[in-house]
């Protein structure tokens, strides 16, 4: 890219009074690129103009100082502050001479800078974000015109600060119970904000506010409530300033869990379900109900230094062992598993199409007669024909339990105290 000098700036430069930087405080404004560059330099060709900055007409020098003074505030111009600013590629020397910071933090209103080629390039900053910039610049590629294109921050060889634009961005202080995101006010702590050193807000539940990127913040004096444990902030620093971006810090916090003590010397751990029946011997095999439940009901009892209690016993339903001569079936049989020439449990007496099946409904056990009582029904249709059909009734229970773990202290002494 082509950055023109004036050839005869340098004796129109020594005859400038140089103004010293603005230093008064600039109101916070929100930027938006757009060609505002005068008439008077933009309608006409390029380089064909000295502007009141003392730099040609189109080319990118023009345009920065026109941002620097109109957005900027800055009363620059090709010999500010005693120093001659010339080509693009030496402004950043300049700065330099003159204490005016160069790094490589863009910022808004900042003038990003090459030094590459013949002349360098430089643009004005209009927005800042994660990892890119938007510029606006004169004369890209030798266009002579207005330009804006965002680019990765790093594609600069430096930004000069000569007098930033303050921009606002939110501090936003948020919360989170066990891993599960809060919106709005929380019950579970307080705190304070500090903004550069002073406190602002006291004893908080949430906190959404502006402030100027580069502003200093601290997350003071957290209180948590009974009952829940601070893990400590896991997004963001609890002290820092905020960035060209919203800022958020959000803070971690447990519910403590209860400790129950069993009998001075057992520390409670969880509690569960237990499902059982006793089935029969030769009622269990081959079968789909086989190892589908407990064959047992369970019993208080400890091993291993672990406890547990039996807190509650509830019926839950019925298996159901069922024969028929021929195709009659209990109702909502969801099984409808056949196995040929099984015996019945009561009687010892052959029946075909044997299933097992089981179900919420107490189907009964009892014939009409009340005869075969017992867990063991059996029914003889009045017609021969018909046949007959017998099922075993089983209980299935679910039992409820909590389990306990032995508490051992420092020197292995059972019964020694806990957190």
């Amino acid at each position: 890219m082509r950055k023109k000098f004036i050839a005869v700036a340098v004796a129109l430069v020594m005859g400038f009074v140089c103004l010293p930087a603005i230093t008064g405080y600039i109101e916070p404004i929100e930027v938006k690129a757009a060609d505002d560059y005068p008439d008077y330099l933009r309608d006409v060709p390029i380089d064909s103009v000295i502007d009141q900055w003392n730099f040609y007409s189109g080319e990118c020098t023009s345009f920065a100082a026109w941002c620097l003074n109109s957005r900027n505030g800055v009363n620059f111009h090709n010999g500010y502050m005693g120093v001659q600013w010339g080509h693009a590629k030496n402004w950043g020397k300049a700065a330099k001479s003159l204490g005016i910071k160069v790094d490589n933090t863009p910022a808004v209103g900042a003038i990003a800078w090459w030094d590459g080629g013949t002349y360098g390039h430089v643009a004005w900053v209009s927005e800042v974000k994660s990892d890119s910039v938007v510029i606006e610049e004169y004369n890209y590629y030798y266009s002579g015109k207005y330009n804006t294109r965002e680019i990765k921050a790093s594609n600069p060889a430096g930004y000069i600060h000569i007098k930033d634009i303050p921009q606002e961005f939110y501090l936003d202080l948020n919360w989170e119970v066990d891993g599960e995101y809060i919106n709005g006010e929380v019950s579970c702590a307080t705190a304070d904000v500090y903004i550069n050193g002073k406190r602002i807000a006291k004893g908080i539940k949430d906190y959404y506010y502006k402030w100027p990127a580069g502003t200093k913040y601290a997350i003071k004096n957290i209180k948590t409530a009974k009952g829940y444990v601070y893990n400590g902030a896991i997004t963001g620093v609890v002290k820092g300033n905020v960035g060209n971006q919203d800022t958020e810090v959000r803070l971690s916090f447990s519910k403590k869990q209860s400790v129950t003590i069993y009998d001075g010397k057992w520390k409670f751990l969880s509690s569960g379900k237990w499902i059982s029946c006793e089935i029969p011997d030769g009622f269990d095999k081959n079968n789909p109900l086989a190892g589908k439940y407990n064959s047992r009901l369970l019993s208080d009892g400890e091993s291993n230094g672990l406890k547990w209690i039996v807190a509650e016993k509830k019926l839950k339903g019925y298996i159901y062992f069922h024969w028929t001569h021929n195709k009659y079936a209990l109702p909502n049989d969801n099984y409808n598993v056949f196995i040929n020439d099984r015996y019945c449990w009561e009687g010892w007496r052959e029946y075909y199409n044997f299933r097992a099946f089981f179900s919420t409904v107490d189907y009964g056990h009892k014939d009409k007669n009340g005869i075969n009582g017992g867990d063991c029904f059996y029914a003889w249709f009045d017609n021969p024909e018909d046949g007959s059909w017998w099922w075993f009734r089983i209980p299935v229970y679910e039992q409820t339990y909590d389990m306990y773990e032995e508490i051992t202290g420092v020197n292995g002494k059972i019964g020694a105290p806990i957190d």
